[in-house]
């Protein structure tokens, strides 16, 4: 339950551009465990996101890689990871 509270805070943080504080909550709410592989593969996307925003292409890739190896069901994610794979081959790093 307390990994899906922080994960909930950390995507409203997200909302309000509080990207540090939400980033922090995102990996505490993966280390306090989340249940279901949907919310995980969300968590381990917006993860790999804010890295590749901070120029941490290695780590954003590495994120990235997990939420893909959930293999997660819903379409968004789906479309989410679709989208993400494109862009991602064509970093460095």
């Amino acid at each position: 339950v307390e990994g899906t509270n922080l994960m909930q805070l950390a995507f409203i943080q997200l909302k309000k551009g509080e990207t540090k504080e939400a980033r922090a909550n995102l990996q505490a709410a993966i280390k306090a465990g989340i249940p279901d592989k949907e919310s995980l593969a969300a968590c381990y996307l917006q993860l790999s996101s804010i890295e590749i925003q901070r120029k941490q292409n290695k780590i954003g890739k590495e994120y990235f890689r997990k939420a893909k190896a959930l293999k997660p069901k819903s379409d968004e994610l789906v479309k989410q990871i679709q989208q993400m794979d494109k862009h991602i081959s064509r970093l460095p790093g």
